[in-house]
């Protein structure tokens, strides 16, 4: 198994519950925004370190709760954690980190999103029209051919 990488991400939503996504330079797929642990950073360290890279402006008034948490395994090394993340005001995207950032109300196959965005996204969402959290896979996303 390679080595152990953890990573943080944060569900932001929009006024309309929309979910923002972003694309890093020179990669193809989109993701939740957030970053790669250094040395001996908490997932909360992690998470803060790569908003305030990634954004100029980005006004964080909550954290509530890590929402899910997706473990190793034999095929992906990446410890990752999901949080919910409540801003006020506009997150304006830093150029030199962030080739792409969109507002998306629904998971369309336009977007090349890992598993654990697809997953979290399908989580929160599940949450908020059941008032609890259902432990079943997200639906497939179709590949467009």
């Amino acid at each position: 198994m390679s080595e152990l990488v953890k990573v943080s991400g944060a569900i932001i939503e929009g006024n309309n519950g929309e979910i923002l996504i972003v694309q890093e330079p020179g990669n193809d797929q989109w993701s939740l925004p957030g970053g790669t642990a250094k040395q001996s950073e908490s997932s909360m360290e992690t998470l803060l370190r790569g908003l305030g890279e990634k954004f100029i402006e980005l006004q964080i008034c909550e954290i509530p709760e890590s929402l899910r948490q997706f473990e190793p395994s034999k095929d992906n090394p990446r410890k990752i954690t999901i949080f919910l993340v409540k801003i006020e005001g506009v997150a304006r995207p830093n150029p030199e980190k962030i080739a792409g950032a969109l507002l998306v109300d629904q998971i369309a196959e336009d977007y090349d999103l890992s598993f654990e965005t697809i997953s979290s996204i399908y989580s929160l969402r599940r949450e908020r029209l059941t008032g609890k959290n259902h432990p079943r896979p997200p639906p497939k996303i179709l590949d467009g051919d």
